[in-house]
């Protein structure tokens, strides 16, 4: 085994090593660890406790990347800098609903500036960023495996104990033990793996280690044909949407994001001297950006059509901030001289269009969508002159479906006084208006919301206890549509295939039979629920034998097959002498 991946393995955390030299990102992963164990054992507010967590996880991935950033340039750690920040970004994270923060955008951009901090107001060092990164890296994949076996010891630990001696320690293992191997201790393993910021890297040159001869194969004969081939489809699926004058719906970022960033994330693998030698790889490095600005060009026009027919979300936010990046990069990197295509500037734009939608991303999207509600609302026709038919009289129905959206969209986000407040303005009466009831008094009910988000309407009774008077015996859940199973109840059994149900006797003669689907497409129902007056379906009932389906669940996709559960209550299904 070579010396640089026995080095990576043996890296074992002197905990007082890591202490001195991260205290802060340390004491912030206790705190975590302690307040997850909190949490766990004591059910109370934890969404509150959620951000409180992300906040402590922001706080500690930017503490680590301030103290690599303070050895860079030989300063003190500056810990009581360190402790106050990590305070302020903890307090923004409590409040994170108040003030329209978003956690995971901000968390995702604190951990593409890791690798910059190494050479933080330095001259450009591109070996530099990408060895001290590569090792960033590498030692974040040991701890996910150390983790992952971890996880896997502890379960087998469990089930031994309780298997061997009857000892149940499910409690403690759950409730503790991984909180702390996952919260704490994991963590502080990866600190461990961080090099000095002035490890030397001369190796990239003409001596890699093996953990570097691995990364440059997977890029070079593996990631670089398959993106290159990616790439030529892509350009092939352009010239088919110019010459067919039209977008596809929702198909271009699922196409385009993933391979933007891989082949990104691919240029930089072949970053090293060593790696160049290759003639593919130099290939891939000549034309990579060319290859991205057309994909970069299809995502950007793709969001921008999505965002003015649906308004901005989130996710459209980061997608649109996906295409800045993309392109910028691309541009920036074929037309720009050699001598300025620093490679701290691919993660270092990611990273601030990253903090820029934590920031501006959720409240832009609360009040884009406010505003379309109050104009779709009027151009629909369902409100005019400030006041709402006792029927309103949808006049286009395009507008009415974006008006649904946009009010699904303040409520999933409980902008319940924001909704309140246009309604007013609207000339609406809002006193004593609930919004659980304004869908139905805009007559929205039964408006198929115009969005390709999956829509369930669904029925459930699984909480509401089930009589089972007059019957002998209750099996169940069964799932309706499952593959052919046969369920045996007493000297009977039960078939079930896709759709349809049999009962059959000991004899296995046919003796009932139902198409669920058939039954359940008949069922009234809105754009949210079904509406299901007897959730009964009588299998059979004749002389002492009586069986009935006892319906839980019942949901569908739009323009989709419902699919549910239900219970079998019997009555007479006895073995035969």
């Amino acid at each position: 085994m070579s010396t640089s991946l026995k080095r990576w393995i043996g890296r074992v955390p002197d905990v007082s090593a890591v202490m001195a030299r991260f205290p802060v990102p340390v004491g912030l992963m206790g705190i975590f660890t302690v307040l997850l164990i909190i949490v766990i054992n004591q059910r109370g507010n934890e969404e509150q406790f959620a951000y409180l967590l992300g906040g402590i996880i922001l706080a500690a991935y930017l503490m680590v990347s301030f103290t690599l950033s303070r050895e860079t340039n030989k300063k003190t750690k500056a810990i009581p800098i360190q402790i106050g920040v990590s305070a302020l970004i903890c307090l923004a994270a409590w409040f994170t609903r108040d003030i329209y923060f978003f956690l995971p955008a901000a968390i995702a951009g604190a951990i593409l500036m890791l690798g910059n901090s190494v050479r933080h107001r330095r001259d450009r060092d591109d070996l530099h960023i990408w060895d001290f990164t590569h090792k960033l890296w590498t030692g974040a994949v040991f701890a996910a495996v150390g983790s992952i076996i971890f996880v896997f010891g502890m379960l087998a630990i469990t089930f031994a104990l309780k298997t061997l001696f009857g000892i149940d320690m499910s409690d403690l293992i759950e409730e503790f033990m991984l909180p702390i191997g996952l919260g704490f201790l994991a963590p502080l393993y990866w600190m461990s793996t961080l090099p000095p910021v002035d490890e030397p890297y001369a190796e990239l040159h003409d001596n890699p280690g093996f953990v570097s001869k691995a990364v440059a194969f997977l890029g070079t004969w593996l990631l670089t044909p398959l993106i290159l081939i990616y790439a030529l489809i892509l350009l092939a699926y352009g010239v088919k949407i110019l010459l067919d004058g039209s977008l596809p719906k929702g198909e271009i970022a699922q196409l385009t994001t993933p391979f933007l960033l891989i082949g990104t994330l691919n240029w930089l693998v072949l970053e090293p001297p060593f790696i160049q030698g290759r003639v593919l790889a130099r290939l891939f490095r000549r034309t990579w950006f060319w290859l991205s600005i057309p994909a970069a060009i299809m995502l950007g026009i793709a969001i921008f059509v999505r965002i003015a027919n649906y308004g901005l979300t989130i996710e459209r936010i980061i997608i649109l901030f996906v295409f800045l990046w993309a392109l910028g990069i691309g541009l920036w990197f074929s037309l720009m001289p050699e001598r300025r295509r620093d490679i701290r500037f691919i993660p270092g734009l990611a990273a601030m269009l990253a903090i820029v939608a934590s920031i501006l991303g959720p409240i832009s999207s609360v009040i884009n969508q406010d505003k379309r509600l109050g104009h779709y609302l009027k151009k629909s026709g369902i409100i005019v002159d400030g006041e709402v038919p006792r029927a309103p009289d949808i006049s286009d129905m395009d507008a009415a479906k974006n008006a649904k959206g946009a009010l699904n969209f303040l409520i999933r986000n409980k902008e319940d006084d924001r909704i309140l407040r246009r309604m007013e303005k609207l000339g609406l009466d809002t006193q004593g208006l609930l919004i659980s009831d304004l869908s139905e008094k805009l007559g929205l009910t039964g408006v198929i919301e115009n969005t390709r988000r999956p829509q369930v309407i669904s029925y459930n009774k699984r909480m509401e206890p089930i009589s089972v008077k007059g019957y002998e015996l209750i099996a169940g859940p069964y799932a309706m549509r499952a593959s052919r199973r046969e369920i045996e109840i007493g000297g009977y059994a039960l078939f079930i295939d896709q759709d349809t149900i049999e009962l059959r006797d000991h004899l296995d003669q046919t003796i009932a039979s139902q198409n669920i689907i058939d039954w359940a497409l008949k069922i009234q129902h809105t754009s949210t629920e079904f509406v299901i007056k007897d959730p009964v379906i009588v299998l059979h009932d004749e002389g002492d034998l009586k069986v009935i389906l006892y319906v839980i669940t019942l949901n569908k996709y739009a323009d989709d097959k419902p699919y549910g559960e239900f219970y079998v209550l019997s009555k007479g299904l006895t073995p035969k002498p």
